[in-house]
């Protein structure tokens, strides 16, 4: 056969540098020349139909343009943007129109192919050079565990965001005290020194811009000792990537995210950073078969190997290919005049608000679209549109939406929103914990309301997965094709919520964005280890935030407490993640605990003492008794508890009326800078919180 490979003109064939697309271009090449075929690298505008039996495109806006002159295409997808963007972004359409349009389409993730929906598309794999990536046996083999992530950071020119998961690989070697060097172009540099949630690790290196030969000696050297490559990435294009098949052929076992059924030599993680360290732990034990597997997965990812399977698509589609040649002949002969007009078609989904698309139908007829509220009849968003347009109503909060769709004369589509046995995605829009317990019964509640297919995004999968079998997880960062999508979150926007996060519940928050009843809910949180570690009595508290306005700033409040649990037979525990070492008489047990270690504790103890942070609102999961001191927040913002300690005496509740900057750490709107700085919690006592003590143990 003759083919030729489209270039998208990007960066040159090889690479010179960092390269993905015009790395699976190359090696295209390559493997179909050693296997007999004439292959060329052509610009878009060299291309000539008749010259060649496949012409290969691998970006979408050239497959489009290559469509408008007549010449079949097969396509290949590469761009990740189009999930990241949703079903509803430009990238999304237009990929899917690429592929639509072509003779076949390829793919290099399964769950690409449903999340597509659309005619011809096949998963291929990528693949790896395993004449150039390979193994070799060290004769200074070592027993030493070292951790390795390779990749390019960030996300849609968003450089501080951690696609690929760096911080929390980083977290796991933390924890598991391990070294971990994280390699990359130089962009990884930025993504360090942007990011606020990187916490310098000493036995962490870092490698930039590194060539092709110096990765592989990177490998080469680590795969010596007993070495993990990590990969706990948002969101890939490939399932595998090149850089997964690429570490697997020199050894390395893969500890990655994956969308399917993890593939010999791979254990499937999530983001999280206890799921990362039980992985690295059972691969640690398991290393002498995992890496074999790895080898053996390389090897039958080969390019050769993959490379053979595309050319078997490329001979089933040469008949095709001629066909359309004729075809798109024929049609350029054929007058407008001679189509059959069609009733137009109306395509929908809820994804961040309500989509409608028109198609079909006569070319300039204008039609009429109104999005209501079901309920109330008030009219949200209307508007004429033709065929090929689209519109959206951009309220994304629910809605029971009712979509109608006229002539003038003629109702021609009325839908009324209903969920049953819909794929439905819940997104908790916070990373942090006390945002996600506060939230997540509302997810469960909305899936019983309308007994649909619910999917939830978090941060915390870990809290609630086993208790909750009718719901399936996805990290934070999701991914997959939807029916209705909807976001909670802290907003200041009507379009997403009904209220005001400084106004109203964190609770109330929630439940009014998925429109269900205001009322207090608490979620049903794993317990792993139920076993009791503590025998005599004692109190689990927390002094840490995430920002000072949430301390406990009187200077002597804590260990005060601290001394009056202790006269009162109380032991006092200090189980937060960061550690800290200022406290006398105490059990300490800060520092490097899982959040399920912390779970254990908190489940035996007596009643827990803490602020506005994360730890109060699991300890109020949990049912124990939770002191929470805040001032900086009104009594409303959190959950109800019966001990709540505030000085409303003095200047409070800064929290309810001005916006919160989260880039200042001593925030403080109304006094930063004065001797009253703070002194919404610097005025709290602690005759305050053991007047509260004494309310619990019934003194």
């Amino acid at each position: 056969m003759k083919i030729c490979q489209v270039t998208p003109g990007l960066i040159p064939i090889p690479p010179n540098g960092w390269g993905a697309v015009e790395k699976i271009i190359w090696e295209y090449k390559i493997n179909l020349e050693s296997q007999g075929h004439i292959c060329d690298i052509k610009y878009l505008d060299e291309v000539k139909k008749e010259d060649y039996d496949i012409v290969h495109i691998h970006v979408a806006n050239l497959a489009l343009l290559a469509h408008e002159r007549g010449i079949p295409y097969v396509f290949t997808m590469h761009d990740h943007h189009s999930e990241v963007y949703g079903p509803m972004s430009d990238l999304y359409i237009q990929n899917r129109s690429a592929m639509e349009k072509s003779v076949v389409s390829f793919v290099p993730a399964r769950h690409l192919i449903k999340y597509f929906d659309t005619g011809q598309v096949y998963y291929l794999s990528h693949g790896v050079n395993v004449e150039y990536f390979k193994y070799i046996q060290s004769s200074l083999s070592s027993t030493d565990v070292k951790l390795l992530c390779v990749g390019n950071n960030g996300l849609a020119g968003d450089v501080s965001f951690d696609r690929k998961g760096f911080i929390c690989a980083i977290e796991a070697a933390r924890v598991l005290n391990l070294p971990i060097t994280i390699a990359g172009p130089s962009n990884n540099k930025k993504f360090f020194e942007t990011n606020k949630d990187y916490v310098p690790y000493d036995k962490a290196t870092f490698v930039y811009d590194l060539s092709e030969d110096d990765l592989l000696k990177l490998y080469t050297d680590q795969s010596s000792c007993k070495s993990l490559f990590l990969h706990p990435s948002s969101i890939e294009a490939g399932h595998p990537n090149l850089t997964l098949l690429e570490a697997m052929a020199c050894g390395f076992p893969v500890l990655c995210t994956y969308d399917s059924d993890p593939l010999p030599g791979m254990v499937k993680i999530d983001r999280s950073v206890d799921t990362i360290v039980s992985a690295i732990k059972e691969s640690i034990n398991n290393f002498d078969s995992l890496r074999q597997m790895a080898l053996d997965t390389a090897e039958k990812n080969s390019w050769s190997n993959v490379v053979k399977a595309m050319t078997t698509g490329y001979y089933s589609q040469v008949d095709d290919f001629r066909m359309k040649n004729e075809l798109m002949n024929i049609y350029d002969l054929t007058t407008s005049n001679n189509k059959n007009i069609q009733r137009p078609l109306f395509n929908i989904n809820f994804v961040e608000g309500a989509y409608l698309s028109i198609s079909g139908g006569e070319k300039d007829a204008s039609y009429r679209f109104n999005f209501l509220n079901a309920e109330t009849g008030e009219d949200h968003f209307s508007g004429n549109f033709k065929t090929g347009h689209w519109s959206k109503c951009s309220i994304q909060r629910y809605l029971p939406y009712n979509i109608k769709v006229s002539n003038g004369s003629e109702l021609l589509f009325d839908y009324t929103l209903d969920l049953k046995n819909k794929e439905v995605l819940i997104v908790l829009d916070s990373t942090s914990l006390g945002d996600a317990i506060a939230w997540f019964p509302y997810v469960e509640e909305f899936r019983k309301k309308h007994n649909c297919n619910v999917t939830c995004s978090t941060n915390w999968n870990e809290l609630f997965q086993e208790n909750y079998p009718e719901v399936k997880f996805q990290p934070l960062s999701w991914s997959g094709n939807f029916f209705a999508v909807y976001k909670l979150g802290c907003y200041n926007d009507k379009t997403m919520s009904l209220y005001n996060y400084q106004n109203a519940s964190l609770q109330r928050l929630g439940s009014s964005i998925l429109g269900l009843p205001n009322q207090e809910i608490k979620p049903k949180i794993v317990v792993r280890d139920s076993t009791r570690k503590i025998p005599n009595k004692y109190v689990c508290f927390a002094t840490e935030s995430t920002a000072q306005a949430k301390y406990w700033n009187n200077p002597t409040g804590w260990q005060e407490t601290i001394d009056y649990l202790n006269t009162i037979g109380l032991e006092p525990v200090l189980i937060q993640l960061g550690e800290n070492n200022s406290f006398k008489n105490i059990r300490n047990l800060s520092g490097k605990k899982t959040i399920h270690d912390t779970i254990s504790y908190l489940t035996h103890c007596e009643f827990f003492i803490g602020i506005g942070s994360g730890l109060s609102w699991l300890a109020w999961s949990l049912n124990k008794p939770t002191v929470l001191i805040s001032g900086f927040s009104a009594p409303q913002s959190e959950f109800y508890t019966p001990y709540r300690v505030i000085n409303s005496n003095v200047c409070n509740s800064c929290w309810n009326e001005h916006p919160f900057d989260k880039g200042d750490w001593n925030w403080c709107p109304r006094l930063k800078g004065t001797d009253r700085q703070f002194e919404c919690s610097k005025s709290i006592s602690s005759k305050m919180v053991t007047d509260k003590i004494d309310q619990i143990v019934g003194k």
